[in-house]
């Protein structure tokens, strides 16, 4: 930090690297705290719209998720839709990806409805980028 700054993408790599093993070690809410330093550092360096913040936007949904915390973790899948849409187009694979999650916690919640369509809306995509056959095609199916 001293030498490159606070919001270096190397510091911050080290720094989700901590929040990862802490996350690993069962100990959450340590783990979720340097995720977030990560996310507001990392805004700080490249702007919050820059599509790299939703790869931390989604490890931070995956973990609230995982945690239960199903309000939390669409919060940020719905950030990360947001920024990927804008950067990359409503119609790429990764906002697919994104559509799913957001689909899967919704089934969590129990919206099966809501989840459905998420999951519809992603299978679309899917099959228009990537072709009937393709193995991801099948595990959103």
């Amino acid at each position: 930090k001293t030498l490159l700054g606070d919001h270096h993408e190397k510091v911050t790599e080290i720094m989700r690297r901590i929040g990862g093993i802490y996350c690993t070690m069962g100990n959450f809410e340590e783990g979720m705290k340097w995720y977030e330093e990560v996310l507001f550092a990392r805004k700080k360096a490249v702007g919050g719209n820059h599509i790299e913040i939703s790869l931390i936007l989604d490890s931070l949904g995956n973990l609230e998720d995982d945690r239960e915390n199903y309000d939390r973790a669409m919060f940020y899948f719905e950030e990360s839709l947001r920024v990927k849409k804008l950067n990359l187009g409503n119609n790429h694979e990764d906002v697919a990806a994104t559509l799913c999650s957001i689909a899967f916690v919704h089934g969590h919640k129990g919206n099966e409805q809501e989840s459905l369509q998420y999951l519809v809306d992603a299978l679309g995509i899917q099959k228009m980028k990537l072709g009937a056959d393709h193995e991801l095609v099948g595990d959103t199916l």
